[in-house]
């Protein structure tokens, strides 16, 4: 609040001097009314801001993504009460402009400290904030991140001799290191439906690393058990073996839908038309293959220790077949040669391209079909993850779904 007498006009009503300063953006307003005008628009700017820094600027760990929710949860809270007292107007503006300034100002400087958690909130605060989550009303103000498949120049990837290719790009995932000739694995090459199995494999690396944001970094142990939920191949133990490209697509979706992994027809979709793209470079297929190899390594490690402690000992055996499983993949597809992936390629994006659409209501799909052109595309408040997590460590959170 300004010390001296005002000499600004109000910058809401434009017809009254300024008396307060918003804390956000220092802007000045002259009574409570005003306030909560100018505030809905500077709120809601702050809300894309706070979360967007979480996701794409602080990834040290799930304790950012506790912190961030209390705080907005707290703005929100704030922001709904309305301390007006009809005996006296001009202190109700006053205090609760001063008291609103004062909490704002703490909370932001607890959040720079990493003291806030979701445990400062009541259990009604916490639903309603899940809630907002849910429907789509925070995830709305981010922009969708860019996949590396949609950043990474196809002239800049390479193939090694043992068959793996790399690319230069800053975007790119790297190679998941020295991967097994396919002849020290099997003795004999794969029948011509298992290019079924890579499909379904690709399809949970897109939905999954759409699913994360593009960030599977960010919950090793959460995407590894995302990924077995969403492939067949990965998640049912002993060998899943698909007679079509539909049953295999049909297989996603069904699985797409479990609560732990669920989102909506069109994000399904969306997915599935991400994969077709990854499916036009060789290249591209290869990269997938190697960071699904890497994100299931990246899952072992980080919940090894937890299962062990928690007795998920079934568990823990699941999430390494699933990653010998994705080796083993990984490891025909480099044995392949340049024709004969090419070929693989092009199977895979046909029988996308006829299979895919069908992932889509027809209503939904005549939509986006209008927004989008032909593919649909993922959206963002659809498929969200945020993880809200409490700070004692929970057994799903380790055993998956």
């Amino acid at each position: 609040m300004d010390d001296g007498a005002p000499t600004r006009v109000c910058s809401s009503c434009t017809q009254q001097f300024a008396r307060y300063t918003c804390p956000k953006c220092l802007a000045q307003y002259c009574s409570l009314a005003c306030y909560k005008v100018h505030n809905a628009a500077c709120t809601e700017h702050f809300y894309g801001e706070q979360v967007g820094g979480a996701l794409h600027g602080q990834r040290a760990g799930e304790g950012d993504a506790r912190e961030m929710r209390a705080i907005l949860e707290r703005m929100r809270l704030r922001d709904a009460t309305d301390p007006t007292d009809p005996a006296d107007p001009g202190a109700a503006d006053s205090d609760a402009s001063d008291e609103g300034d004062e909490r704002l100002q703490a909370l932001l400087r607890r959040a720079e400290g990493g003291d806030i958690s979701l445990e400062d909130l009541t259990q009604e605060e916490r639903a309603h904030f899940e809630q907002l989550m849910a429907n789509g009303t925070l995830s709305r103000l981010l922009e969708a991140e860019e996949p590396w498949w949609a950043c990474v120049d196809p002239a800049s990837l390479r193939r090694r001799a043992d068959g793996q290719f790399v690319s230069a790009a800053p975007r790119a995932p790297a190679a998941s290191g020295a991967v097994p000739p396919f002849s020290a694995l099997a003795k004999r090459a794969p029948p011509a439906i298992f290019r079924w199995v890579v499909m379904d494999l690709l399809l949970a690396y897109v939905y999954v690393t759409r699913l994360f944001v593009c960030d599977m970094a960010s919950d090793p142990a959460d995407a590894a058990s995302c990924l077995l939920q969403v492939s067949a191949s990965l998640g049912v133990r002993g060998h899943a073996a698909f007679p079509s490209a539909a049953a295999a697509v049909a297989s996603y979706a069904e699985r797409c839908a479990h609560a732990h992994t669920q989102t909506s027809p069109g994000f399904v979709a969306g997915a599935a038309a991400d994969a077709c793209t990854v499916a036009e470079q060789p290249g591209f297929l290869s990269l997938a293959l190697h960071d699904l190899c890497s994100s299931l390594e990246a899952g072992l490690a980080h919940a090894a220790k937890a299962l062990r402690a928690a007795g998920g000992k079934e568990r823990l055996g699941d999430l390494k077949r699933a990653g010998l499983k994705a080796r083993f993949v990984l490891s025909w597809a480099c044995s392949l040669s340049e024709e004969a992936l090419v070929a693989l390629c092009v199977d895979i994006r046909g029988a996308l391209t006829e299979e895919g659409p069908r992932l889509l209501p027809a209503a939904e799909r005549a939509d986006s079909a209008a927004a989008d052109g032909d593919r649909p595309r993922p959206r963002l408040e659809q498929g969200l993850r945020i993880h809200l997590h409490d700070n004692r460590p929970r057994s799903d959170d380790v055993s998956g779904p």
